[in-house]
């Protein structure tokens, strides 16, 4: 590497620099083990903001706990959105999860959740935002899908929007 070690990251900022087939002495033609298969050199890093995005903040996560494998399935989507208990007025988003994509819609000051999923992505858990003091309250489901009630809020089974009130 023709980089300095002071500028590697050693006691410092972590710099982006990539590694050329010629640093490595890889062939031409050669799959360079050292660098991503898009072959731009990019890496993930700032990928992690995104994740927290939709993990936390929209509350998109799939869970493979035994305490809460529903419908004989080894993992279930849990969605709980996070307002930061009610400092955030509104939440809107959409992620995929290994079972589709999922769209998560939450105003605060009228304490309404909509959420909508994809065709063959259920079933899913939903409960409510930490701001919510109450249980969450079906408001209206898509004609050909069920919800049913499961803790303090529901299990939602078929694509379509769901909406809840808090």
């Amino acid at each position: 590497n023709p980089i300095a070690p002071v500028l590697q990251g050693q006691g410092g900022p972590l710099p982006e620099y990539w590694l050329s087939r010629i640093d490595e002495n890889t062939p031409a033609g050669e799959v360079d083990g050292a660098q991503p298969k898009d072959g731009t050199g990019s890496h993930g890093w700032c990928s992690v903001a995104l994740l927290w995005m939709h993990t936390y903040l929209l509350g998109v996560r799939e869970v493979t706990s035994p305490s809460r494998n529903l419908h004989g399935q080894n993992s279930v989507v849990w969605i709980q959105p996070d307002d930061a208990s009610g400092t955030l007025p509104h939440l809107k988003g959409y992620t995929y999860t290994s079972r589709g994509g999922v769209a998560i819609d939450w105003e605060l000051s009228r304490k309404l959740l909509v959420v909508s999923i994809d065709q063959g992505t259920s079933p899913m858990v939903v409960q409510p935002p930490p701001s919510c003091t109450k249980k969450l309250v079906l408001v209206s489901t898509p004609s050909s899908s069920s919800a049913t009630p499961y803790q303090q809020g529901f299990t939602i089974s078929g694509d379509g929007a769901y909406t809840f009130s808090c």
